[in-house]
């Protein structure tokens, strides 16, 4: 995703295919503008892809195109789309260029449906509220329209949850990640998915937990596919990368005064960990962390890092509030045994 080139060459077969497709001969009307109405999807699609990734971007709809180009804005680029895709949506009330899903599984799979341009076009909403704030009340409104395009009554919920929600899940995502970026996409794609699972909620939790566990795997998620997709870079002391020192130095802090505050109900433990803090000996006690197995790992982190108490960790992991106290108390101790601690 991060190599541009790939989208770019998608949007230029696009633009070609706009600018040409009515001078093919005797092809049915209905799938020219079936075939036209995919493209402009997929031209949408790949803009946000490539806006998410970059920011601002070059932006361009002419087939042919020679000269070299600035980049755009990213709120235009994606404003561009939306207005590109509002008419697939109204000029096919009926779902006849673009049905609602296909009897053939090979094209549910690839190709778009006014599902997937409702869907896509709730996404760019959602994901200009972040960097055009001074429009998100219209952004929000235009969510709960297109909800309303499929008789979902329930989207009316939908701003107020965000609203009320959104840094409970971001500041929840920013401690697990400690990448504002990172978790500025996270909060997003959390939404969506829980957009899309709205109806399933039974109010058996706090929404706050529901959504939270919904980021946490979302986060989980987007961590594997960047470790699959990571390059290799060999640790021979030539990279100098600050971001990478400054997200670790804060990672490091944290979890030093994580475990500090640990140590404190531990008897004989508290000094054993403020003396490793004084002398700035952070490598150790995230070697310790990182070395925790799961459940304990995840555990002391969400209470001491995250704050979250014992009954929300245990629904996160469908277990009992007993169980969350148990798990971060064996976690504790591992830590300040890992340290040294008797």
């Amino acid at each position: 995703i991060m190599q541009w080139d790939v989208f770019y060459t998608a949007i230029q077969d696009v633009n070609i295919l706009l600018a040409e497709i009515d001078k093919v001969p005797g092809m049915d009307a209905l799938k020219r503008s079936r075939f036209k109405a995919e493209a402009i999807f997929m031209r949408s699609l790949s803009y946000f892809f490539i806006v998410r990734a970059f920011g601002d971007v070059p932006y361009y709809t002419n087939a042919y195109n020679e000269a070299p180009l600035p980049r755009t804005n990213m709120v235009i680029v994606l404003q561009n789309c939306l207005a590109d895709l509002q008419p697939l949506l109204d000029d096919d009330p009926g779902a006849e260029v673009l049905p609602w899903s296909y009897s053939s599984y090979s094209s549910k799979g690839i190709r778009a449906s006014r599902g997937s341009v409702i869907a896509l076009m709730m996404h760019i909403n959602l994901w200009l509220v972040q960097f055009d704030a001074k429009n998100k009340e219209q952004y929000y409104r235009n969510v709960v329209s297109l909800g309303l395009l499929d008789g979902g009554a329930w989207m009316n919920e939908f701003e107020e949850i965000y609203g009320k929600y959104m840094k409970v899940v971001y500041n929840f995502v920013m401690k697990l990640s400690n990448n504002s970026h990172i978790a500025e996409e996270i909060t997003q794609q959390t939404f969506v998915t829980a957009l899309e699972k709205l109806d399933t909620f039974r109010g058996e939790c706090k929404m706050s937990v529901w959504l939270c566990q919904i980021a946490k795997y979302e986060y989980f998620a987007w961590e594997r596919k960047a470790k699959r997709h990571r390059p290799y870079e060999p640790d021979d002391g030539s990279r100098n990368d600050d971001q990478e020192t400054g997200r670790r130095n804060r990672m490091e802090g944290q979890m030093s005064q994580a475990v500090s505050r640990a140590g404190q109900a531990e008897t004989g433990g508290d000094e054993l960990v403020n003396a490793m803090i004084d002398r700035e000996d952070y490598g150790r006690i995230m070697e310790v962390w990182h070395g925790l197995p799961e459940p304990y790992k995840e555990v002391f982190m969400l209470h001491t890092m995250a704050e979250m108490a014992y009954p929300d960790i245990g629904k996160l992991f469908g277990k009992s509030a007993n169980w969350s106290r148990v798990t971060y108390y064996r976690a504790k101790k591992m830590i300040i045994e890992g340290l040294g601690g008797v």
